[in-house]
């Protein structure tokens, strides 16, 4: 090693200190240097990062990480009872497709165009399908759950599950879906480099993680709140090991034993991402999420989609789709204004935009927040 440590050296988990913490950029200059000596990359798979940090990584992983990460699904899917390619299900992720697809026993459907003569289409092959649960990222749940509000339509079966993952979920999102189901719902949290598996217990909606996915260290990240940055340590992937990666992600830490008796590191919830900062106009940093997560301040019910844009210190955009079946929607947009420029910190001037629609990103995901605004520059 570079800084002459070799494995006598390490005796317990703190001993992980002695090694510097990566990240993507660390990774992406050094990229050879992370992957073993003794590869063969004709047997390889690959996957890259979305890049919502503006720097996409390339995972190289072998057939055995495949089936490690399987085995994750069998294990959060397990806990409440469910077997993945024995139990039939439904994925709601925002795939492109034209109506809906079969995967085995999975059945994928389009969230896009839910005209009424599309939803019972759809709803008639998932009355044929009978899934047990379903898996799905929260907004892309949230827009098909809502094409069924608009036209005064109940979901038409009995769901036990659903496994909600691959986006921050807010808990007003949580209770929306769970009232309109009628079902339990578990959170996952994971990520394409493999490193950790997050996941909720019956009891708990905070995230235990897998101590043989992964080693997660909770950090904090030099602001002056209780928030940590997430780092982890990967044991499914010897193909291209990543040892105290920087997830970027932020986190409460919980410090309490659920009522499950895991005694593994525990999080309340996942805030969002350390780019998820908004600049003032003198250079000061805020995190965006505390200000428009917070439900108790702000009512969203009149709004379908929200997306911040911040391209100059100072001034933040805001899109907004609204909900075209709320009643006295100038009077409810007035409060919602007032609230929002009230619950922002000062040294902000919000632009207000109602939009048609908001674009998810190639992978069907929704982004709340886009910063073009780059600190190494500015």
């Amino acid at each position: 090693f570079k800084n002459n440590l070799n494995l006598r050296d390490f005796n317990s988990l703190s001993d992980l200190e002695l090694l510097p913490i990566v990240n993507k950029s660390i990774i992406n200059q050094n990229y050879n240097d992370f992957l073993r000596d003794d590869i063969e990359y004709d047997t390889l798979f690959s996957r890259t990062t979305g890049g919502s940090t503006g720097e996409p990584l390339k995972i190289l992983y072998d057939y055995n990480y495949k089936l490690r990460d399987l085995a994750n699904t069998f294990f959060y899917t397990g806990i409440a009872g469910h077997i993945p390619r024995s139990d039939a299900s439904l994925r709601i992720y925002g795939d492109v497709i034209d109506l809906y697809e079969y995967d085995q026993k999975v059945l994928k459907i389009s969230i896009y165009d839910l005209s009424l003569s599309r939803i019972q289409l759809i709803s008639n092959e998932i009355i044929k399908h009978r899934p047990k649960y379903i898996h799905g990222r929260p907004s892309a749940v949230i827009h098909f759950m809502e094409a069924f509000l608009k036209l005064d339509l109940k979901f038409p079966l009995s769901i036990k599950t659903i496994f909600l993952d691959g986006e921050v979920t807010s808990l007003s999102q949580k209770r929306a879906i769970e009232n309109f189901f009628k079902c339990k719902i578990f959170i996952t949290y994971g990520h394409t480099e493999g490193t950790l598996l997050g996941y909720s217990c019956i009891n708990s909606n905070n995230l235990h993680f897998h101590p043989n996915v992964g080693i997660v260290e909770l950090r904090s990240n030099n602001e002056k709140n209780n928030l940590k940055k997430v780092i982890t340590t990967g044991f499914n992937n010897l193909v291209f090991p990543l040892i105290r990666y920087d997830t970027n992600d932020l986190a409460i830490e919980y410090d309490t034993i659920c009522k499950c008796s895991k005694s593994t590191v525990q999080i309340k919830e996942i805030i969002g991402r350390i780019q998820d900062l908004v600049y003032c106009k003198d250079g000061k940093k805020h995190y965006l999420t505390p200000f428009f997560f917070n439900y108790n301040l702000i009512d969203w019910k009149g709004i379908e989609r929200f997306q911040y844009i911040q391209e100059k210190k100072g001034f933040i955009k805001l899109k907004l789709v609204p909900n075209k079946t709320y009643k006295n929607f100038e009077q409810y947009f007035f409060e919602l204004k007032k609230n929002i420029l009230n619950n922002f910190p000062s040294g902000f001037k919000i632009d207000f935009e109602i939009v048609n629609k908001i674009d998810r990103t190639k992978r069907g995901k929704y982004k709340y927040f886009i910063q073009k605004i780059d600190d190494k520059k500015d």
